[in-house]
Order: structure tokens, then C-alpha cells, then sequence
């Protein structure tokens, strides 16, 4: 499984229960980072799954295909990412990409890199049917490589992961038992846009006065808290 960075966020959540799944024999798991490994490593480590990275190698392609062979990788799963796309290719293993999102902040220049990385990839998965319209269209990628599988979600572990009750946690943000409390988890960012549900609420307000906004995730962009905050 292939990531850019891996430290905290929703992809990681996603890759950390996609690895957490495929167990032995059957699936032998790795994670490869080619960028910042941070909290989502350490937790991978801690569930005892490796966690490889390629450093500061002069040929990073070169490491790639070594790497694909020192670890008799039968398959790649890329999520955001396309680099050694070709080097596999070559390796005779699949290239297969996750896509998590329609992506619309995507610059010409990562268009360019799906685009380059299309003739070696041999499938991509899809969170939602929207993602792959999306994609058709924006990357130009064949409707016949796109399949759709909705993420999953470990509902026992969301149940247990609390130890408080619904009215506790209300209380201790502050609502009420008739709040209409609608939660956003997300990172903090203004890719998020925390504004525009702010400026949404604010519309609502007047014919729907016990409407609520809860915002759950960290953040390095301070500057863009204390806007939503304002």
C-alpha cells in the first residue's frame, strides 16, 4: 500500500484499516512511505505491520524497482500517488490507484502526473460513483479501469471508542438535548471549507434556530482557525 506522507488524517484512517484487514497467510501488508512518516507509521508499527521507505536514495526509481523485488510486491495499491507507476509496470505488477475524492483542487501539473501514470496503472478504485464521473471527465482516465467500492467503516470499534454516553458528550460541548447537531471530522484546512458551512449555518439560523456545527480535527494552519473562529 502506497502513500506520500503518512501522519494523520483521513487517508491514513483508510490505509491503517485497509492494512488492518488484510491479514496472513492469505495477505502479507506493507506500507510504503515516500515522503513524512509520522503518527500513521507509529501506529502501523505498533499493529505490526512494516512500514518501508525508500530514503534519500540518488535513484529513487531505481530503489523502487529493488524494493518491488526484495519484497516479492505481488501487487501495489497507490493511494494519491503515482510515482513508480512505470517501474512497476516493467516488473510485471499491477499498478492499482485509489482514488479517495473528486479532485477538484488538482493543479494542471497533478492532472499531468494521473495523466502520464494512466498507460501503467491497471485499475482504479473509487469511493463513490461521483468520484468516478469526476475523474473521467477531469483526468480523461477510461470508464473501463474505474470500479467503485465504497470505504467501510469498523462500526465496533467507533461504538467502543467512546466510553461516554450521547447526553455526556452533548453536555460537554456545550448542546443541548433538542440541538440538531451536525459533526464535521476533517482536518482544519481551508481545502475542508470549514467557511462555507460556517457561512451555510448562519443562512439556516433564522428558520432553523437549534441547528448546530461541531468541527473535530486537528490543524497546523492556525491562521485559518482563528478565521473560522472570527
Amino acid at each position: 500500500i502506497q502513500v506520500e506522507q503518512f501522519d494523520r488524517g483521513g487517508l491514513e484512517r483508510v490505509v491503517l484499516d485497509l492494512a488492518g484487514r488484510l491479514t496472513p497467510p492469505d495477505y502479507l501488508p506493507r506500507i510504503l512511505v515516500l515522503g513524512i512518516a509520522g503518527d500513521a507509521a507509529q501506529a502501523a508499527r505498533g499493529a505490526q505491520i512494516p512500514v518501508l521507505q525508500l530514503g534519500a536514495a540518488s535513484d529513487r526509481r531505481a530503489a523502487y524497482a529493488q524494493l518491488l523485488r526484495d519484497e516479492q510486491i505481488d501487487c501495489v495499491n497507490a493511494h494519491y500517488s503515482t510515482f513508480g507507476a512505470s517501474e512497476a509496470a516493467a516488473a510485471g505488477v499491477p499498478f492499482v490507484q485509489t482514488l479517495h475524492s473528486s479532485y477538484v483542487w488538482a493543479s494542471d501539473t497533478d492532472v499531468a502526473s494521473y495523466r502520464d501514470a494512466d498507460p501503467f496503472t491497471t485499475a482504479y478504485i473509487c469511493v463513490s460513483r461521483a468520484v468516478a464521473e469526476y475523474t473521467t471527465q477531469r483526468f480523461g482516465i477510461p470508464t473501463s479501469k474505474l470500479h467503485v467500492r465504497r470505504n467501510g467503516v469498523d462500526v465496533a470499534h467507533w461504538r467502543s471508542s467512546s466510553a461516554e454516553g450521547r447526553d455526556e458528550l452533548r453536555a460537554r460541548f456545550g448542546f443541548t438535548a433538542s440541538d440538531f447537531v451536525v459533526l464535521t471530522v476533517a482536518a482544519v484546512t481551508n481545502l475542508k471549507g470549514h467557511l462555507p458551512l460556517v457561512r451555510a449555518l448562519k443562512q439556516a439560523l433564522p428558520t432553523t434556530p437549534s441547528l448546530r456545527l461541531l468541527f473535530a480535527g486537528g490543524t497546523d494552519d492556525h491562521r485559518y482557525v482563528d478565521r473560522v473562529r472570527s
